[in-house]
């Protein structure tokens, strides 16, 4: 791997990306590249194209078992085919065979992904880096085989980024935590579009941030043409709101704290906790429970029980926090939840929630979102790293009802850690209901909460063109309000019918259906891949089987105390 270089656009809230992977053969031998990196939660890959020698290739998503197929018989008749296909929630493989000794060649895959206003402004995160992570990549994590995320403290891969904002997105006042950045408008003497781009000498050592802050949120409405034989003049809607809940009363919180003290969180990660943690003391109020574990090969109870802050847990609290290290070994983050969540029979009834602080590096994800769905606890979940692992994260938080905060080195923690309490202060019973002003053919599931100011993205699919935007009713705090968007868009690429379809698959379980809507709107999912062969003359055919070549990430900068990078940028 030469290096890799991201160019994207934002509009409005939707970002297009388009990750470039520029591969070499030096090892005077014939060889077969494989590379798992990861995409942002909810990404949803669009194309794939490559680049052999003075040919461009394009990609179709096809079915998993026959793209394998394909594959491996392409590397028998001596082509070059490249083989794109979900390995694991938010990690994906890309395959390249046959590549020649001294050829080159460049993967282009293209994907999208909708942001979120959070109190305030959005944050922009393009995940580069996979982290060693705790357990067992293929049994736990579904990996095949020849797929790795195996690091090497020796690999150098650089890392180039341009990134164009439009609207509102460019008047928002622009930072990176990750990176040392230059923002310029696109046209001169015009900052209705600006390109963000990096300083040079940038690895793919960290995930890419960027926050925009000084924005207000705004409901949004995108339709794009769907239709089919039944419904011939079906729309793919997304509905954005971001509803401005009322005021309430100080709710008195029943947290149950529990910190990463593995040996992955050393270091940087180990120095934001402890920060996180003190400033969640000084949110405390007398009428508040806490409770306070530290986990990694075992849970540890600190303060084993909820108990009321009177000064004097308060001053055992903080005692506490200073025990605080990263010395418990492995990440046994299923076993640590199981044991803050407590017995069954008390989780119906206890209407506790988890500040949970991480950097989330396991592989057994399924079981550990089952059970936080299951638990009757709200997770609200604060992942510190330079290169959090993003999809479990997040997946817990919302399907628990909770919220999810990603903080690297050089972010505000504090701040943060005061959207958290606004958040766990907020009411738990929110009444939601849509107005399509119409039949709907199919919707995405609501969520287990909302909160005030943030924003809310519904897909639909709708039986005839909306005539209005569509209106989001809530009830909460015993006040009652709508949102809805001032002008309905027009879709005229269809990336928005196809993320609808990308949705509406994630809801549906393994099967036809799943593989019919897949291969619909040419969604890459765990029962399709993207592929492409490029077919080589005669004289030009790869002889013999080529050599396994893994490609080995970068060591994640600040992992378990490998560096830091604390106020330090773009090194």
């Amino acid at each position: 791997l030469q290096g890799v270089q991201v160019q994207g656009r934002l509009d409005g809230l939707l970002l297009r990306t388009t990750i470039q992977q520029r591969y070499r053969n030096t090892s005077g031998r014939l060889v077969e590249t494989v590379y798992t990196f990861p995409l942002a939660h909810g990404a949803s890959l669009l194309g794939l194209a490559v680049t052999l020698g003075d040919k461009r290739l394009s990609g179709a998503v096809i079915e998993k078992q026959q793209a394998t197929q394909r594959y491996e018989q392409a590397i028998d008749t001596g082509d070059t085919p490249v083989l794109v296909e979900q390995s694991s929630p938010g990690l994906y493989t890309a395959n390249l065979g046959n590549l020649q000794d001294g050829e080159e060649a460049t993967i282009e895959i293209e994907y999208a992904q909708l942001l979120r206003f959070e109190q305030g402004g959005l944050r922009l995160s393009i995940p580069t880096v996979v982290a060693p992570r705790y357990g067992q990549p293929q049994a736990q994590g579904g990996l095949a085989p020849h797929e790795s995320t195996a690091a090497d403290w020796k690999a150098r891969y650089p890392f180039t980024l341009t990134l164009d904002l439009a609207g509102p997105a460019a008047q928002a006042r622009l930072s990176s935590p990750s990176h040392c950045i230059e923002v310029q408008p696109v046209v001169p003497e015009q900052c209705e579009t600006v390109r963000v781009t990096l300083e040079q000498g940038a690895w793919l050592d960290r995930d890419f941030v960027l926050r925009l802050d000084g924005l207000e949120g705004q409901a949004f409405c995108i339709t794009a043409p769907d239709g089919g034989e039944a419904h011939p003049q079906a729309q793919a809607v997304l509905a954005s709101f971001c509803p401005q809940l009322p005021a309430q009363e100080i709710v008195p919180l029943s947290l149950k704290i529990l910190v990463d003290c593995s040996g992955s969180m050393a270091g940087d990660s180990m120095a934001q906790a402890r920060r996180a943690l003190h400033e969640v003391g000084q949110w405390l109020e007398p009428a508040d429970r806490i409770a306070y574990f530290r986990f990694g090969d075992r849970c540890v109870p600190l303060i084993p029980t909820l108990e009321p802050c009177t000064p004097k847990l308060v001053a055992r609290y903080a005692k506490a926090i200073e025990q605080t290290e990263a010395d418990l070994g492995g990440t046994q983050l299923h076993a640590a939840l199981l044991k803050v969540f407590g017995p069954k029979s008390q989780t119906a009834t206890a209407k506790a929630d988890v500040l949970l602080i991480t950097d989330g590096e396991v592989w057994d994800i399924e079981p550990t979102v089952r059970a936080a769905r299951e638990s009757g606890h709200r997770l609200f979940v604060v992942g510190v790293s330079s290169s959090p692992a993003e999809s479990l994260l997040r997946d817990l938080a919302e399907q628990s009802g909770g919220a999810c905060e990603l903080v690297t080195p050089n972010e505000d923690i504090a701040g943060a850690i005061t959207r958290m309490v606004r958040r766990l202060r907020a009411a738990r019973d929110i009444g939601l209901e849509l107005d399509w002003g119409q039949p709907v053919l199919w919707q995405s599931p609501q969520p287990k909460q909302v909160f005030n100011g943030e924003t809310l993205h519904v897909w639909a699919r709708l039986e005839q063109p909306l005539q209005a935007a569509p209106t989001l009713h809530w009830s909460a705090a015993g006040a009652t309000g709508s949102d809805q968007a001032n002008q309905i868009q027009a879709d005229t690429r269809g990336t928005t019918a196809r993320l609808c379809g990308a949705r509406h698959a994630d809801t549906l379980p393994k099967g036809e259906e799943k593989l019919a809507l897949a291969l619909r709107h040419q969604l890459v999912t765990r029962q399709t891949s993207l592929f492409l062969v490029h077919q080589r003359a005669e004289d030009d055919k790869a002889e013999g089987l080529p050599a396994l070549e893994q490609i080995r990430h970068m060591m994640a900068a600040g992992h378990g105390g490998f560096g830091s990078v604390l106020g330090i940028l773009g090194t």
